[in-house]
């Protein structure tokens, strides 16, 4: 069934009225700024986590890449340990790369030995042909590779942009690995084994429409039939069957051998959409007899950037089609929400994966971070965010915060994944965040600790859609100094209804559609937010004359 959820959350405005970078339900237990000043760069564009040297505890790894050089440019990866969590990294390694755009980094466990190991894509010659290096696990582990899979031509895009992801797709309890090359229109996969990953592909998978850019987002790590077997995601952005460039995600079943061909395919919803561009994942269930399910977006829905964006679930079964189950719009004019969409982890131990989205030019490139809970039934309202700074706190520059957003697993091991943050598409202020949810717990909704009870409640107004006037109800726990103010969408504020102390009880307020000068204002959707002291509720309603 679909379900597009128009929901404005509580915090996103609020996020876009204050200026300081912020979090919600959330706390940064790391902070991790750039290691090198410019002319390095792509700070946080890749981001890998695992236990790479058998100690007990997870390690982090990310790179900086100088492509102002003579020759070839440098890249840096860096090793930090979180035993505990250290400014200093514990292994730096520094190599050529064939261009700006990368390298790209993945874990995964390819020779089931049980310690984790890392790939690395990368263009380290001058021929254009791009290689994956990888370098076991072990308790001498250093960042060095030991076996190197060579892409089959040269020119195809061969694992850029981040495409490049692992998961069981055989069956056989060792994980595999699979790379996207976009140009190609293919995606190579290289099974794991007991002697090391096979150098040579044992699949490879083709787009079904020439030139649609097959490949150039993949995910998997999650079984979405309830086969046993975990399953693959695969983004053409640059699909025209329905709509120029709408784009298309196609899911691919595995197994032994794995389906070559799509069981199904999921399109963009306008021309220019790009489907499958900015990240395609499959989000784990750790429940027993339930299936994972396929997250996406398209920033450019339903129109080119700037645009609201729009996140896309696609629920796993025993059957299921392309039809999306949950959408939900992006929370502001300019949110292109879906230009990064991951797996957060298990964030708050309930044994369900969750979902996290990054919107790099929300709020005038601010950006921001939004994280969901997986729930029996997601609403669509996000669970936590992380905000960034507004550029007029730094001087007119750009913070972009969401550039990067994955899961990093249980670093502090107290039973609750954590997920990291990084701001790389911005202009200042590199660094990635380390983040833990501290909000209420999935499975039953209920608050962690009553200090995070909200000391107001605010009901939709009514009617809505309105034409003359609305009435707006809400209800105050104790009395306080009360502010309701509306806002259009760009986050101008259009009138003040309520600036007033007010004992505790339930109030109405009325709005006649008019601004402060006393003008009708236009059809569009509308922002009323109800403060009382640093407590806040957001909702929208929509003029329709």
């Amino acid at each position: 069934m679909k379900r597009c959820i128009l929901i404005f959350c509580i915090l996103p405005f609020a996020f876009c009225l204050c200026a300081a970078q912020t979090t919600y339900n959330l706390d940064v237990i790391w902070h991790c700024p750039q290691p090198d000043t410019f002319p390095w760069v792509m700070w946080g564009s890749t981001i890998t986590s695992g236990d790479f040297n058998n100690d007990g505890f997870k390690e982090i790894i990310s790179l900086d890449v100088n492509g102002n050089v003579v020759g070839k440019p440098k890249y840096k990866r860096y090793m930090y340990s979180t035993n505990p969590f250290d400014s200093l990294p514990e292994i730096v390694r520094e190599d050529s790369c064939g261009g700006p755009n990368g390298p790209w980094l993945c874990a995964g466990d390819w020779n089931g030995d049980g310690i984790d190991d890392l790939a690395i894509v990368t263009y380290p010659e001058n021929d254009n042909i791009g290689r994956t290096l990888i370098c076991y696990g072990s308790s001498s582990f250093d960042m060095v590779a030991t076996d190197t899979i060579v892409a089959p031509a040269w020119g195809i895009g061969y694992g850029d942009i981040n495409a490049i992801t692992t998961g069981d797709l055989n069956g056989d309890s060792i994980d595999d690995l699979a790379v996207g090359a976009y140009w190609g229109n293919s995606v190579y996969i290289h099974y794991g084994d007991t002697l090391g990953i096979h150098i040579n592909p044992d699949v490879v998978l083709h787009g079904q429409v020439p030139s649609e850019c097959f490949g150039i987002s993949i995910g998997s790590g999650g079984d979405m039939n309830g086969d046993g077997i975990d399953d693959l995601v695969v983004g053409a952005d640059y699909n025209s069957e329905l709509y120029g460039a709408g784009g298309k995600v196609y899911v691919f079943k595995g197994g032994n051998p794995m389906d070559t061909l799509p069981y199904v395919g999921m399109y963009g919803e306008n021309s220019g959409s790009q489907l499958g561009c900015f990240g395609t994942a499959i989000i784990p269930n750790g429940k027993s007899n339930s299936c994972a399910n396929g997250f996406w977006g398209s920033p450019s829905t339903p129109s080119t950037i700037p645009s609201p964006g729009k996140q896309y679930w696609l629920y796993g079964g025993l059957s299921f089609d392309g039809s999306f189950d949950l959408c939900v719009p992006g929370y502001y004019y300019d949110s292109g929400l879906g230009q990064v969409s991951s797996y957060a982890g298990d964030v708050d131990n309930n044994k369900m994966g969750d979902y996290i989205s990054g919107t790099i030019q929300e709020c005038g490139d601010r950006g921001a971070a939004y994280i969901w809970i997986a729930r029996t039934n997601v609403t669509g309202a996000f669970d936590a965010s992380l905000v960034g700074i507004d550029s007029s706190l730094i001087n007119g520059r750009l913070m972009s915060i969401g550039s990067n957003a994955t899961t990093v697993g249980d670093v502090d091991k107290d039973g609750k994944d954590e997920f990291v943050v990084s701001n790389y598409c911005g202009d200042t202020l590199f660094a990635i965040w380390v983040c833990k949810y501290t909000g209420p717990v999935g499975v039953t909704g209920e608050p962690v600790n009553n200090e995070q009870l909200t000391l107001q409640d605010m009901l939709q107004n009514s009617p809505n859609p309105f034409s003359q006037s609305t009435i707006i109800k809400y209800q105050l726990s104790q009395s306080g100094q009360v502010g309701l103010k509306i806002y259009n969408i760009q986050g101008q504020m259009v009138k003040t209804l309520v600036n007033e102390a007010k004992n505790a009880g339930t109030y109405d307020a009325l709005w006649d559609g008019r601004d402060y000068n006393g003008n009708r204002v236009t059809n569009g959707v509308y922002l009323y937010r109800l403060q009382t002291g640093k407590d806040h509720v957001v909702k929208r309603m929509t003029l329709l004359k």
